[in-house]
This record gives C-alpha cells, structure tokens and sequence, in this order.
C-alpha cells in the first residue's frame, strides 16, 4: 500500500477564516476530489490562476494545468483513495 501526504495551502487571506468545521468539511471534499477518478471535481477546487504542486515537480499553473496533472495522476493510480487524517490552521 502507497501512503502519502497532502498538504493544501491556501495562500490568499479569506474575508473571514473557515472554522474548524468547515475546514474539516472543506478537507473531506477534496480528499473525496482526489479520489472520485474525475479530474474536473479536483480542479473545481482551484481558482483560474490557483496552482498545485506535487511532490517536487513544477507546479501546474491554472485550473486547466491542476485538472491535467490530477489526470495525470487518476490515470496513473486508478485505485488511489485519498483520506482525510486531521485538518489544521496556522497563521490566522
């Protein structure tokens, strides 16, 4: 079994931070993302200049970019599940 992590960073200050709540709910809806084989449901997740990076690689620029890169990777791991294990928040 492949285990990883994942780190979201959000790096643009929200009108008013999420709760823990609604971080944990943000948090299941992505990992369930990564795991739905549906590269648009991850990229829904992404603004049109949003970026993601995975592991060391260059990072995929734009909504378009982040939705190759998740089918990229759907593609590659067709069995991947994604779980969410804790949500945090730092720097508020």
């Amino acid at each position: 079994m492949l285990s990883a992590s994942l780190v979201a960073v959000a790096c643009t200050p929200r009108a008013a931070a999420m709760n823990q709540a609604q971080l944990n709910d943000f948090g299941r809806r992505y990992a369930a993302a990564w795991s739905s084989q549906n590269p648009d449901s991850l990229a829904a997740f992404y603004s049109e200049g949003g970026s993601l990076q995975v592991n060391a690689g260059a990072p995929a620029v734009g909504r378009a970019a982040v939705r190759a890169t998740a089918q990229g990777f759907m593609a590659a791991f067709p069995d991947m599940v994604v779980r969410l294990d804790f949500v945090t928040q730092t720097g508020t």
